[in-house]
């Protein structure tokens, strides 16, 4: 079967209200879930930017919190599996 991947934001009362502190998503979206690159905003803006898959972090990412500190992570299927990354490429 094959998806086609869709563009676009939520902004939505649901999201706002819970998904641990989650504002808001941008990305491509497969079967209503983040899915390849993305960026993750928080209430508290921080963010994650870099890869998804079916929702979850995966692959090479970057944690930004909002005094700015940063720190490099690689996923796999929304755990980490290696932490500051110094080869990684900006994504």
């Amino acid at each position: 079967m094959h998806h086609l991947g869709v563009t676009f934001i939520i902004l939505t009362e649901y999201i706002l209200k819970n998904n641990n502190g989650l504002k808001y998503q941008e990305g491509k979206y497969v079967d209503y879930e983040l899915h390849g690159q993305g960026i993750n905003y928080y209430n508290n803006g921080g963010k994650y930017e870099g890869g998804f898959a079916h929702g979850r972090f995966h692959g090479k990412g970057i944690r930004t919190q909002a005094d700015g500190t940063t720190a490099s992570r690689e996923y796999n299927n929304g755990k980490v599996v290696k932490k500051n990354i110094t080869d990684l490429l900006y994504l």
